[in-house]
């Protein structure tokens, strides 16, 4: 939606695109692959967010597990043990690869 509306965003570029829709959403998961394709990792420095390209052989494929039932993403996140903080996890396993 934010490159539709990219004439009436104060940026210039990919790069700030990335910053106003990541600080929107609150990570880079869905808006770095939008803008840059591929298969995307992405941090936050504590300043910004960075994402790279995360190369692939040409043939993987991709397996979908998608449950026959909806579920609130409040309630998945409640299945964090509560000796790890969200913020901790998400920083952890966004440095794994």
């Amino acid at each position: 939606g934010l490159v539709l509306a990219g004439h009436r965003l104060p940026c210039w570029g990919s790069e700030a695109l990335l910053q106003i829709a990541a600080g929107i959403e609150g990570h880079p998961d869905n808006v770095a692959p939008a803008i840059y394709g591929g298969i995307q990792l992405g941090i936050h420095t504590g300043t910004r967010w960075m994402t790279e390209r995360a190369p692939h052989p040409s043939g993987m494929q991709a397996v979908l597990f998608i449950p026959d039932f909806v579920g609130k993403t409040s309630d998945a996140r409640g299945v964090l043990n509560a000796t790890i903080t969200r913020e901790e996890a998400a920083f952890n396993i966004s440095r794994v690869a």
